[in-house]
C-alpha cells in the first residue's frame, strides 16, 4: 500500500529536482480558504523523496504554483501566490530551508501559473491577464515589464514557446488556446478553440505542444497549425496537470482531478495505468481531487486537494 502523508491544508501543486548526489527534493504547495472570514493561507513543504514532516514547513500566503529552477547554478524555488505575487526563494540543502530573495506583484488577484525561459518569467492570473517579469540574474531582482488581458475567463496556464523566443502561449477557462508575441502584446497571433472545456495545462514534448483540459482530453498540437489538434488521448476525468517523464518524455504523469492520477503514453496514444489511492473510489474516504504531479526519476509524486494528501507512485503503476 502507498504511504499517504497528510499535508494538513489542501495541497494543489508539487515539483521536484535532483541533487548532485542523486537524491530527489520535493516541494509541495498548499492553499486554504477560510470561508468564515475570507482569509487565505498556505504552506510550502520541502522533503527528500517521501520523507515528509507535516510540522516542518514555511508559512506563506496560499500557493497556486511552484517551480524549481537552477539560476546561477543554485537551486531556487519560484512561487505564485493568492495575492498575485511571484516570489523567488533560494533553497539551502543542509538542512533543507528556503530563504526569500525577491518578490514582484504580477496580478490584481490570484497568480495561477509560472513559466521561465532562463531570462523572463510569465504568469497568468485571475484578473484575466498574462504578465511578464524580467529577472536580474546577479541580484535576483524581479521587474514586471508588461501585462495584458489574455482571456475572458480565468487563464489557467502559460508557457514560453519553443519555436520562437519572442512568443508565449496561454490557455483559459474560455476554452481558448492563444499564441502571443511579447513585442506586440494584446494582439493574438494565433488561436485555437479545439478544446471542449477550459485549457488547464501545457507542456512541450518533442517540439510539439501537449495540452490538458477539463474535458478530460490530452491534445497534441503542431505549433504551426495550432487551430487543429494532431492527435488526442481521452482520460477518465479532467486533466489539471500533465508532465513528461525525464527518462521517457513520451510518458506523461497526469493529475486527473476526480479520477485521481494516471500515466498516458504518447507512443500508444492511450492511458496505460491509473492510481487512485488519494480518497478516490475508497469507501468512507474524503474525496480527493488530483491536482499535482512531479517525476522523481521513475517515481511520480502526487498531491490532491480536499483530502490534503501526498504520496509516491512508482513507474510500473504499483504503490511505493
Amino acid at each position: 500500500m502507498a504511504v499517504l502523508h497528510d499535508t494538513v491544508e489542501p495541497s494543489d501543486c508539487i515539483d521536484s529536482i535532483q541533487l548532485s548526489d542523486g537524491r530527489w527534493i520535493v516541494a509541495i504547495g498548499t492553499y486554504l480558504l477560510n470561508k468564515s472570514d475570507g482569509t487565505r493561507s498556505g504552506r510550502i513543504y520541502l522533503g527528500i523523496g517521501d520523507l515528509f514532516d507535516a510540522t516542518d514547513y514555511t508559512a506563506v500566503d496560499g500557493v497556486f504554483d511552484l517551480r524549481f529552477y537552477r539560476i546561477n547554478g543554485i537551486i531556487r524555488l519560484v512561487v505564485a501566490d493568492c495575492l498575485g505575487r511571484l516570489t523567488i526563494y533560494t533553497m539551502a540543502e543542509a538542512p533543507l530551508a528556503l530563504h526569500k530573495e525577491s518578490s514582484v506583484q504580477m496580478h490584481e488577484g490570484l497568480a495561477f501559473h509560472i513559466s521561465f525561459d532562463g531570462n523572463t518569467f510569465i504568469t497568468t492570473g485571475s484578473d484575466g491577464c498574462v504578465a511578464i517579469a524580467a529577472l536580474d540574474k546577479q541580484t535576483l531582482a524581479l521587474e514586471r515589464q508588461a501585462s495584458w488581458k489574455a482571456h475572458d475567463y480565468d487563464p489557467w496556464c502559460c508557457i514560453h514557446s519553443e519555436a520562437d523566443p519572442n512568443q508565449l502561449l496561454t490557455g483559459g477557462d474560455d476554452c481558448a488556446l492563444k499564441v502571443w508575441d511579447q513585442r506586440c502584446p494584446e494582439v493574438v497571433l494565433k488561436s485555437s478553440m479545439a478544446h471542449g472545456a477550459g485549457v488547464t495545462c501545457m507542456t512541450w514534448v518533442g517540439g510539439e505542444l501537449v495540452t490538458g483540459s477539463y474535458d478530460g482530453v490530452i491534445r497534441i498540437f503542431d505549433i504551426r497549425r495550432i487551430g487543429y489538434e494532431r492527435d488526442s488521448i481521452s482520460t477518465e476525468a479532467g486533466v489539471w496537470r500533465c508532465r513528461p517523464s525525464p527518462t521517457d518524455p513520451s510518458t506523461l504523469a497526469v493529475a486527473n482531478m476526480h479520477a485521481g492520477f494516471s500515466k498516458a503514453s504518447l507512443a500508444s496514444m492511450s492511458v496505460v495505468s491509473q492510481y487512485k489511492a488519494h480518497g478516490v473510489g475508497v469507501e468512507g474516504a474524503e474525496v480527493g481531487l488530483g491536482y499535482g504531479v512531479a517525476w522523481l526519476g521513475e517515481i511520480v509524486g502526487c498531491v490532491s486537494f480536499y483530502d490534503h494528501t501526498f504520496s509516491l507512485w512508482d513507474e510500473c503503476g504499483q504503490d511505493c
